[in-house]
C-alpha cells in the first residue's frame, strides 16, 4: 500500500518502524559515497550557483521597478533585461550539469551495489 495513503485502513506504526536509520546503515552509505565525493561535491556547488542565480532574479525585477519603470527612464531598461535573461540562461545551465552530477554519483553507487552483491553470491 502506499506510503501516502491515509484512509481509514492505514497503519502508521509500520512506516516507522520501516524508515529507522541506525548508525551502521548511515557508515554503509557513506563508504559506498566515498569514491564519488568529488561529484557530490561539484553537485553542491552547482546547487548554490543556480540558487543564487534564481534569487537574482526578484532583485533585478525590483531594480527594474524601482529605477526605470517607476522613473519612466526606459533606456537602462534593455540592460536589465539582458542581465535578467543571462540569470535564467545560467540557472537553467547550471541545473542541467547538476543533475547530470548527481545522476553520475548516483549510477557509480548503484554500478558499486551490484558489484558487490555479484561477487558475494559468486564466491
Amino acid at each position: 500500500m502506499s506510503r501516502y495513503y491515509r484512509g481509514r485502513d492505514y497503519d502508521d506504526s509500520q512506516l516507522s518502524r520501516s524508515l529507522k536509520i541506525d548508525g551502521s546503515l548511515l557508515k554503509s552509505l557513506w563508504q559506498l559515497a566515498f569514491p564519488v565525493r568529488v561529484l557530490l561535491g561539484v553537485a553542491f556547488v552547482l546547487i548554490v550557483l543556480a540558487a543564487s542565480a534564481d534569487l537574482t532574479r526578484p532583485y533585478l525585477m525590483k531594480l527594474a521597478i524601482d529605477q526605470y519603470i517607476q522613473v519612466g527612464d526606459m533606456t537602462g531598461l534593455d540592460r536589465l533585461f539582458f542581465l535578467y535573461l543571462a540569470t535564467i540562461f545560467a540557472s537553467l545551465v547550471l541545473s542541467y550539469f547538476e543533475s547530470l552530477a548527481l545522476q553520475k554519483a548516483g549510477q557509480r553507487v548503484i554500478l558499486t551495489i551490484r558489484e558487490q552483491i555479484f561477487c558475494s553470491r559468486t564466491v
